[in-house]
This record gives C-alpha cells, sequence and structure tokens, in this order.
C-alpha cells in the first residue's frame, strides 16, 4: 500500500473519531509535506535514520512551535500504522515528545482589542473568550470541561467576570442544549473540541475582528493583569 493511501485511511479514522474540520485540515497539511519529503521511498521501507534525517530536512524551515506540531502529527501517524500493521516497527518512537516553546511573554490585549473581539464573536466564540479571561484553565483543560462541572461554585471562582460568563453560557446554551454529562464545547459528534481546533476558532475570530495577536496566550494575560490589578487594591 503507498504512502497515500495510509495517509487518506489515517485521516478516515481520524474523521470517524469526531475530529474537527479545522484538525483533520491541519493533519492532511503535515502529513502531505511529510510525504512529499520521504518521496519515493514506501513508508514499510523507511529506515531510523532516512526518518529522522528527512524529519530534520522537514521541520528546518519551520518556526520553533511548528516543528513541535508537525512532529506530532508524524508521530501519532507512524503510532496508528504500527498498530493497525501496516508497518513491522513501531517508528514512532525514534520522533521524542517535544514541548510547546513559549518565545516571548504573551503581552495582554487591549481593552479596545477585547471589546472588538466581543463584538465579531458568535455564541460559541463569545463563550470561548468570557472561560479565557476570566478562569485560570489552559486550553487542554477547557475542552474537557463537562456540563456537570458547570455549578454555581465554578461560576463564582470567575470573580468579577461571573456576570459575562454565566450570560455567554445562557446564549450558548440556548442555541446548543447540552446534557449533564455532555462536553461543553463539543462537535457535531458530541465530543470533545481539540485543543488545536480552539485555537484555530480564536485565529479565525481575530482575522474577522481585525485584531493582532489574539490568541489563548494574549486573552490569558488578561485575567492575570486583572488578578494583578486584585491584589495592588487589596494592599
Amino acid at each position: 500500500m503507498d504512502n497515500q493511501m495510509l495517509i487518506k485511511r489515517y485521516l478516515n479514522s481520524l474523521r470517524q473519531s469526531g475530529k474537527s474540520i479545522l484538525t483533520l485540515s491541519a493533519y492532511a497539511t503535515d502529513l502531505k509535506q511529510f510525504s512529499t519529503v520521504i518521496s519515493p521511498t514506501p513508508l514499510t521501507l523507511l529506515t531510523n535514520l532516512k526518518l529522522t534525517t528527512n524529519n530534520q530536512q522537514l521541520i528546518s524551515r519551520f518556526s520553533p512551535n511548528s516543528r513541535v506540531r508537525k512532529l506530532t502529527t508524524i508521530r501519532e501517524f507512524l503510532k496508528w500504522c504500527f498498530i493497525k500493521g501496516y508497518l513491522k516497527k513501531d517508528l514512532s518512537g525514534i520522533i521524542k515528545p517535544v514541548r510547546r516553546i513559549t518565545i516571548s511573554p504573551a503581552k495582554s490585549l487591549s481593552t479596545s482589542q477585547f471589546y472588538r473581539l466581543r463584538s465579531k464573536a458568535d455564541v460559541k466564540e463569545r463563550l470561548l473568550l468570557e472561560l479565557i479571561i476570566n478562569i485560570n484553565l489552559k486550553l487542554s483543560a477547557i475542552v474537557k470541561l463537562k456540563m456537570k462541572d458547570i455549578t454555581p461554585l465554578f461560576l463564582r471562582s470567575c470573580g468579577a467576570g461571573s456576570r459575562f460568563v454565566g450570560q455567554s453560557l445562557d446564549y450558548y446554551l440556548a442555541q446548543f442544549p447540552r446534557g449533564p454529562k455532555s462536553y461543553l464545547l463539543a462537535n457535531k459528534f458530541n465530543r470533545p473540541m481539540s485543543v488545536r481546533t480552539l485555537s484555530s476558532i480564536l485565529k479565525n475570530l481575530s482575522r474577522r475582528a481585525g485584531v493582532k495577536h489574539g490568541t489563548f496566550r494574549n486573552l490569558r494575560a488578561i485575567y492575570f493583569a486583572s488578578q494583578e490589578r486584585t491584589r495592588s487594591y487589596k494592599r
């Protein structure tokens, strides 16, 4: 079986597992680049040395965090190929897990920038914005939130922003009803969205609103800035 067919089968398996279109698109791009760089070698004949050399060639022109994403995609693909029996050897172990790099401290968005994001946001994007700036949770924790987690205590933890979180939650649930065991931010298959999907949602919203750097890190900096102001008032 050629490389393109294996990639197609892998993407189909991700689609069946409920991955979003944005996530599938990112995986497809990464694997297309990987397939190009190892061509014409079939995946089944790939050696440890050639895999390492080709990966270095692939990632050399990308930023550090793009390298992490592409290597993670390739590692997961190779692991799937081994589990499914397409590869006799698990080549994924050659690609060591790498942490994303924080290149510089995140700069908090201004009040006007945040209002522009809020004004252009749909109900799902609005809820995501309010969760980020009012709760000290990473995206990896936000995607795991279930309706049973959204208690009065949870809303009180939002502090001064509890009103905005509660309001955006009401608007969201009016359009996307959820059962108590359902994930709060779920895809059309009723499965949790991925961190990559939420990052893409923020990126698309920022583009529509004309706001540069409307990323999770810059939005979360608003939370830390508000906490610092609160501490200053108490002194």
